[in-house]
């Protein structure tokens, strides 16, 4: 595969012809009339409502409706849309066992019952397509995937591309490598098909990727199962996908350093928040209300959608100018993408078409000029239009140590910032110290940052970090244990300061189920409550006693 078709494939994805069920989920007058009429609560549910007929017929109904008064949408409704989410099926994992074998390992009745209870909810986050999704796929928003996947829950009722890493880590630790391997391919499939992973499997999500994990995927599927043969069959389609973030996602700047943010050339209304968009920019100028859509669009590539990380003023959505940031996080990612592919290519011995070794070099050199700040021994995000950093604590401030782009000798001032930092709270880490009401922003704690800090501090190699590390772990299993023990259920996001208390903020009520929640619940629970793991070789002596005592304590302050 050569360069120059890495490019052009790139080049094709936005010149690709939506499909034709756009025309009734993207955008509009059938979405724009269903979706103002505020039939219901939530814009999600039209956008996932499969359609009887095929869209033409749809929209030729819709456009003979006498009037679009209440009434008759409702029964235009009822009788060209099928419910949202019944295109899916239950699915039970064949690999699923009823008590993992890390389990019982575990030295604590307690945690020992809590892990089987997690690993209970893969059953019914597991789905499958019906049939005619293949047979006429028009028909629906979803898009078709060969293999079963696991959804986050509730109304999230299909693959999501970042979620999916902390689910595949989950997966892992249950023994599930053949569920995890067929979502990996889901994401190959849909690479091959789109020239990168939309935020998730709808059409309505072709307007903006998430951040580029799938080689993080393969390359923890393939160090837990040596599958060669998956290894193969990934590079070639990494390449395409890392030729997409390249080459529509980057910036080139004054000194030649390319670096790369969030962005979507899309300026409309997102359709599963079309309402909520639409009334945010009432009022604006066209040319002011299409730079928010952006920009919406791309706040909600980050994956963080929404934290005023993204804001050019305080807490204000109106503000959010997502595109002129260049991220610590996201440049984090790409350079462990291409130390990844560096990893592959010399695993399977072949050339690669990209050089990511001077990849590597070039952007560690455009992350120490713009991000690094040695200052405060952090790094930073960059504002594009007035070339400068953003002085503020984000948990991803600290990502280069996890990607790998970082200087070693430094490793003490490294841990020293990221303690001083407040984010780390006895609930879990806080994603901003900023209190606005988004739901990335403080009070809420997220599980994929969970993971990266633990893993940050890993990295770092000290024995204070190393007990942090076992500390944050394990204040997350807790704050989860606790939350369940509560609902029965477990929750998108915490509240940081009271562990196990949900967390709140945002365009919707906080979601359960939840796909990285219990990912990340399982992986802490097999590599730091179980002796002599690969990740720590610290063999844990907290008695079942003592944490029994601890969950205890927690949960009378919690329901106090």
């Amino acid at each position: 595969m050569t360069v120059f078709f890495l490019i052009l494939c790139t080049f094709l994805v936005y010149a690709i012809p939506p499909p034709s069920q756009c025309a009734v989920y993207c955008t509009g007058n059938i979405l724009d009339k269903i979706q103002q009429a505020g039939i219901f609560m939530d814009s999600k549910t039209f956008v996932d409502m499969p359609m009887k007929n095929d869209p033409e017929v749809v929209i030729q109904t819709f456009n003979n409706l006498p009037n679009y008064s209440l009434p008759v949408l409702n029964q235009f409704l009822i009788d060209q849309f099928e419910s949202a989410g019944s295109e899916l099926l239950s699915w039970v994992p064949t690999d699923w066992v009823e008590r993992p074998q890390f389990v019982d390992k575990i030295n604590s009745a307690v945690y020992q019952e809590f892990a089987v209870a997690v690993n209970l909810m893969w059953k019914s986050l597991g789905k499958q397509l019906v049939p005619d999704v293949l047979v006429h796929p028009q028909r629906y928003s979803i898009i078709p995937q060969s293999n079963p996947f696991m959804v986050p829950g509730q109304r999230f009722r299909e693959f999501y591309y970042w979620d999916s890493f902390w689910i595949i880590k989950g997966l892992l630790a249950c023994d599930m490598a053949t569920t995890a391997k067929g979502i990996i391919l889901n994401g190959l499939e849909l690479v091959r098909q789109f020239g990168f992973v939309p935020n998730g499997a709808r059409v309505y999500y072709l307007t903006r990727s998430q951040p580029p994990l799938l080689s993080e995927m393969v390359r923890f599927y393939y160090e837990q199962t040596q599958d060669i043969n998956l290894l193969k069959e990934a590079v070639e389609v990494l390449d395409i996908e890392y030729t997409y973030w390249m080459t529509t996602q980057s910036v080139t700047l004054a000194d030649g350093s390319i670096l790369n943010r969030f962005y979507s050339p899309y300026s409309t209304p997102r359709p599963e928040s079309y309402r909520e968009d639409t009334a945010n920019a009432a009022g604006m100028s066209e040319s002011d209300a299409k730079h928010f859509y952006a920009n919406t669009i791309a706040g909600a590539e980050s994956g963080e959608d929404f934290s005023t990380k993204w804001f050019s003023s305080g807490a204000n959505l109106l503000s959010i100018d997502t595109s002129d940031f260049l991220p610590v996080g996201l440049n984090s990612i790409l350079f462990k993408f291409e130390a990844n592919m560096v990893y592959f290519y010399d695993i399977l011995g072949i050339e690669p078409p990209v050089d990511y070794s001077q990849a590597m070099v070039s952007r560690r050199k455009a992350m120490d000029t713009y991000l690094w700040n040695p200052t405060d021994y952090q790094w930073h995000d960059f504002c594009i239009s007035n070339g400068s950093q953003i002085i503020r604590s984000y948990p991803s401030n600290w990502l280069p140590i996890w990607a790998g782009a970082y200087d070693t000798t430094i490793k003490t001032q490294l841990y020293t910032s990221l303690v001083s930092s407040n984010l780390i709270q006895p609930g879990g880490v806080l994603t901003t110290l900023i209190v606005s009401g988004q739901q990335w922003d403080s009070p809420n704690a997220w599980a994929p940052y969970q993971s990266f800090i633990v893993d940050i501090l890993v990295e770092l190699g000290s024995t204070q970090s190393l007990s942090l590390a076992r500390t944050v772990a394990v204040r997350w299993i807790n704050a989860t244990y606790i939350g369940y023990q509560a609902t029965q259920m477990m929750q998108e996001k915490y509240n940081a300061f009271i562990p196990g208390a949900p967390g709140s903020g945002g365009e919707y009520p906080p979601q359960i189920g939840f796909g990285w929640t219990n990912g990340v619940t399982l992986d802490f629970m097999r590599y730091w409550l179980t002796p002599n793991t690969q990740r720590h070789k610290r063999e844990l002596t907290w008695s079942s006693g003592i944490i029994e005592s601890i969950l205890l304590y927690l949960q009378v302050e919690v329901i106090a």
